[in-house]
């Protein structure tokens, strides 16, 4: 998502599965990394093994891990290569269920296969690339609706396609926050999630500088209204994702640095209306 190493991971892991503050039960990490080339590296574990996909490098590729050696924190087996590497993936949360997306498309995993087009994503305009593309219910309807967030030199702007009853989308609208157009130059890692526990959805993401931004939801589920962006502690991050690591019904942060570890930052017990606090990187050790 902005000028670094095409060779810095974006790590992912998907498993276990329980209730969320998304309000689907399955648990989730995912990273993305938008380079001008999209170039990442990802992994997330499913029904017990763990994927690893690198799209630079020697050996670019989609490998698995068997399974889980131990607690989930703990390392892990050997890989084998069962596919090619998908780039500019984004894990995104909507009408209950997780989604593979990649610009245009939506992917489904065959353990044995790898990553497989599930079907494509037929928008009526052509939004500016490159850009990430994410899912979220963001008018709250129960439909997925389809967020684009370019990140053009010349068109650096977030683009909104309601999604309708008949499987369509609507003509897009320009994201605002704080009564402006929303800049995502530069922009990784956006996620729609409850971060302040009031029932709407938030924004959060990284900035290209690769701070922590939270643009909080001031109105409702069904009329957002982002406020100006806050950036949130003083940790510089290549990908972070929110997600309840512990059980405690808060987001944590499931975050990837510049020195490529990966580990989770706990979710402070907030109240409404005030910024989401995050205590310090507890590291994972994935060997």
């Amino acid at each position: 998502m902005n000028v670094i190493s095409p060779s810095l991971p974006v790590l992912a892991l998907l498993g276990s599965t329980q209730r969320s503050r998304y309000g689907w039960a399955a648990a989730i990490m995912a990273f993305t990394l938008n380079i001008s080339c999209f170039a990442e590296q990802w992994i997330f574990s499913h029904q017990g093994s763990l994927y690893h996909s690198i799209t630079e490098g020697k050996k670019p590729g989609l490998f698995v891990h068997e399974k889980w050696k131990g607690e989930r924190t703990s390392g892990f087996l050997p890989t084998q290569r069962i596919g090619d590497a998908m780039p500019g993936l984004t894990v995104a949360f909507a009408d209950g269920k997780i989604h593979l997306v990649s610009p245009g498309c939506e992917h489904t995993l065959d353990p044995q296969k790898g990553l497989l087009l599930k079907h494509r994503i037929l928008l009526p305009t052509a939004p500016p690339s490159p850009c990430l593309w994410t899912l979220a219910d963001y008018n709250g309807d129960g439909r997925s609706d389809v967020i684009v967030f370019s990140q053009s030199a010349y068109d650096a702007k977030a683009r909104v396609f309601y999604g309708r009853a008949d499987g369509s989308y609507s003509s897009p609208f320009v994201l605002q926050a704080d009564g402006k157009e929303f800049d995502s130059s530069g922009l990784r890692s956006p996620h729609f999630a409850n971060m302040d526990e009031d029932d709407d959805l938030d924004l959060i993401c990284l900035n290209a500088a690769g701070r922590l931004i939270y643009y909080e939801n001031r109105n409702t589920n069904s009329e957002p209204l982002y406020a100006a962006g806050e950036m949130l502690g003083n940790s510089t991050l290549e990908s972070a994702l929110p997600f309840d690591w512990d059980g405690d019904s808060l987001l944590d942060l499931l975050v990837v640095t510049r020195n490529q570890k990966i580990g989770w930052m706990k979710h402070g017990a907030s109240k409404t209306g005030k910024l989401p606090t995050f205590s310090p990187i507890v590291f994972f050790d994935p060997s």
